[in-house]
């Protein structure tokens, strides 16, 4: 018995040191922009209410033209929080929630770049429709789902080891690391990483385990 708990206490101190986070979620709240950049600086803000729980939940606001160089395109950046080895922390997915308040439906996708300078883009993208309101979005980071555009001789599964830089962009026809010329207004908050479901189930595995009730001895 005694054996089983020693065992169960290590595989309970070292399943969450699995699912270490590689960046806090971005939120928002704090005022900041948690390092998401666009190429013309005014038009990405932070919001300070009417976010996903409505008043008082700040969110960040990006919007473009579609016209201006560089204000036009559909794009937002992270080289900063977002770089690192998702390997070793054990990112399986980034997760957002979007809302989009312009006028015409857009389609998002999401990309990630290697430090040898390889770019992947989700082969598909998910159509955001134009009504105002906030959709949970997760892009798992699974290779079958990702399309090469540019660059390096790494593959997908290399690149996860030393991701550079990720970012959010607006691209219909095909996959590409560029956005397409589009006006819109879009929101994100709550930008996280997710870990690996295996590593939560094995918690709540042990968890409950610990949790049983026990039989008296007389």
């Amino acid at each position: 018995m005694t054996r089983w708990i020693l065992g169960l206490c290590c595989l309970l101190v070292s399943a969450p040191a699995l699912a270490t986070s590689l960046t806090p979620v971005n939120d928002f709240e704090d005022g900041s922009l948690f390092n998401w950049t666009y190429a013309a600086p005014s038009q990405l803000t932070n919001v300070a209410s009417g976010g996903p729980t409505g008043a008082g939940d700040h969110w960040l606001r990006l919007e473009t033209d579609g016209v201006s160089h560089p204000g036009g395109r559909p794009v937002t950046t992270n080289g900063s929080q977002w770089s690192g080895d998702y390997v070793a922390t054990n990112v399986y997915a980034v997760a957002a929630d979007l809302a989009n308040f312009g006028a015409e439906d857009l389609h998002i996708r999401f990309a990630i770049q290697g430090a040898g300078g390889e770019r992947f883009v989700t082969t598909d993208a998910i159509v955001l429709s134009a009504d105002a309101n906030w959709y949970h979005l997760t892009f798992a980071l699974d290779e079958a789902d990702f399309t090469q555009v540019t660059g390096g001789s790494a593959s997908f599964a290399d690149v996860l080891f030393d991701v550079e830089r990720i970012r959010f962009l607006v691209r219909e026809l095909d996959p590409g690391w560029n956005g397409d010329e589009t006006a819109s207004v879009i929101g994100f908050d709550n930008i996280a990483n997710l870990p690996e479901p295996g590593t939560l189930l094995l918690v709540g595995a042990g968890l409950a385990w610990l949790g049983r009730p026990r039989r008296r001895t007389t």
